[in-house]
């Protein structure tokens, strides 16, 4: 499915409008009156007209982390023909449709895709990259539009213009929440971490340091790696000098490879705790190598993976099985991806509801939804289950764990962090 050329591609899926509009001046920040059988009219702005809704996704199609970019792209595709097949559109009445930028995982790409966009969508459902949080927020704040946040980092809660995922924790309360687990089972001991240089690890860190405090638990050492390292010798010396029981890691799943492949070689054998965005079904075959994948699951008999997806029966589990319905190919960037549209979609209704969907109408729906929580056990309607999403879910990892739908399922229960949204 990758995608080498550079542009936008619109992903449509039929829905019959029922409205019709009429609108009152041709200037592009001027609201319609869109004449329906809802009362009173809906006010709708730029990105919304006849009885259609264009948000758009930015995501790296080509580049560095295509792949990543086309498992988002699934998820929200999935979910959007979801939500106009089968609810017939936001309100039952207004189909959505979707125009995807490849970025490339470039930020000069990023700003250039904003401008082609901006009088097109009413705002963005998708997005992936912080590098393309930190240069889109501006540009969106000042133009009065939402983009979902295009990671989990917390730096985001709160911002006026990129909307935190209400269904997945942030990266510091993955870390914050594996770490009360990991102490409640006896496990934390002496405590380390290793991450990624970057807003991703230091997200980790924020959380791990809480924890590490609030906890009472002794911090062997926080070890930071290069984006780019390649050579994990020194990182992983430093924390084998350090002697911890266990090891939280914030990385890539190339990058954990290299580290745990390093650490074995080196007799170093903690307890990982690892980000679920940090592992992926191949870390297993890669530490397999000629031995097969068994031989690579036995090698993370150590390791659990935090801020893992929906349990197996979670009503979660059972909806999104309803919506990725003959597609085989999901993994936890599809999650994401899922859950970024749940949220845009949420959103979206909540404006409905006030008969406006302009862009101030959403910025104003989602005050009105703030601390709304999607949860693990489903997203929408009455499915939201208990879990909050300032918690985390642990999953094991054995052969079937490794094939699963939307990644490691969660095996653990949920543990919340010590941290609250505002």
């Amino acid at each position: 499915m990758l995608v080498t050329a550079l542009g936008a591609a619109v992903v449509v899926v039929s829905c019959t409008p029922t409205s019709e509009t009429s609108t009152t001046s041709a200037a592009s920040t001027t609201t319609t009156v869109v004449t329906s059988t809802t009362e009173p009219p809906i006010r709708t702005g730029i990105g919304v007209e006849n009885g259609v809704i264009r948000v758009g996704v930015m995501i790296p199609r080509s580049g560095p982390v295509a792949a990543f970019g086309e498992s988002v792209l699934i998820g929200q595709t999935a979910f959007w023909t979801y939500v106009n097949e089968t609810l017939g559109g936001v309100g039952g009445e207004f189909e959505v449709e979707v125009t995807v930028f490849d970025h490339r995982y470039d930020t000069d790409e990023a700003m250039s895709g904003f401008n082609d966009l901006s009088e097109q969508v009413v705002g963005f459902a998708g997005a992936l990259g912080s590098p393309i949080d930190e240069v889109m927020a501006p540009l969106l704040a000042e133009n009065g539009m939402l983009m979902m946040a295009g990671s989990l980092s917390s730096e985001w809660i709160g911002n006026s213009a990129l909307v935190q995922n209400l269904m997945l924790p942030t990266y510091r309360d993955q870390v914050a929440s594996a770490l009360a687990w990991a102490a409640d089972a006896n496990l934390a001991g002496e405590t380390a971490i290793l991450y990624q240089e970057g807003s991703y690890g230091d997200d980790c860190v924020r959380g791990y340091d809480a924890a590490v405090s609030d906890l009472g638990l002794a911090n062997a050492g926080r070890v930071a790696h290069a984006l780019a390292a390649t050579d994990f010798g020194d990182v992983v010396e430093q924390l084998r000098a350090a002697e911890p029981d266990l090891v939280v890691v914030c990385t890539t799943a190339d990058a954990l490879v290299r580290i745990i492949a390093t650490a074995d070689s080196l007799g170093f054998r903690p307890t990982w705790l690892v980000a679920a965005q940090s592992f992926d079904a191949g870390v297993a075959a890669a530490l397999g190598g000629d031995e097969g994948v068994e031989a690579g699951i036995a090698r993370l008999g150590r390791v659990s993976v935090i801020g893992a997806g929906p349990a197996d029966g979670a009503p979660a589990a059972s909806l999104m099985r309803s919506v990725f319905d003959g597609i085989e190919e999901t993994d936890w960037y599809t999650l994401f991806g899922y859950s970024q549209a749940a949220t845009f979609h949420l959103i979206l209704e909540e404006a409905y509801e006030a008969s406006d969907l302009t862009r101030a109408g959403l910025r104003a729906a989602v005050a009105r939804l703030d601390g709304i929580d999607l949860g693990l056990d489903g997203p929408l309607s009455s499915l939201v289950g208990p879990a909050p999403v300032d918690a985390a879910a642990v999953g094991r990892i054995d052969p079937d764990s490794i094939t699963a739908p939307f990644g490691i399922p969660a095996t653990e229960p949920y543990f919340t962090s010590l941290f609250a949204l505002p």
